[in-house]
């Protein structure tokens, strides 16, 4: 489990973002299920709590340079408030890419 909050100042607003937690199965060594929790946001333009999201990581492989590749894919659910941003209230699918250090 990964847990974590967010206070920033943009433009003289100050938000909070948290507690964002990540609760992560691991299935096969190379592959996690990984579930987002809804975390709750404050903001002058709005505050509640964000959206479910259900999610898989594969380790593709390893570079020259020691880092691992992996590929995180999922889906977000539209179950909280209305975001900060308009957006359709449909699944949205996000594809990410990341490297990660490989411990030797």
């Amino acid at each position: 489990m990964e847990n974590g909050l967010q206070i920033a100042t943009a433009s003289g607003e100050r938000s909070f973002d948290g507690p964002e937690s990540l609760v992560v199965f691991g299935l096969t060594d190379a592959t996690e299920l990984r579930f987002t929790v809804p975390d709750y946001f404050q903001a002058s333009s709005g505050s509640g709590f964000g959206d479910l999201s259900l999610g898989v990581k594969q380790q593709i492989g390893h570079t020259p340079g020691g880092f691992d590749v992996s590929l995180i894919a999922f889906l977000s659910f539209p179950t909280g408030a209305l975001p900060l941003v308009a957006v359709p209230k449909a699944l949205l699918f996000g594809l990410t890419r990341c490297g990660v250090k490989a411990d030797v």
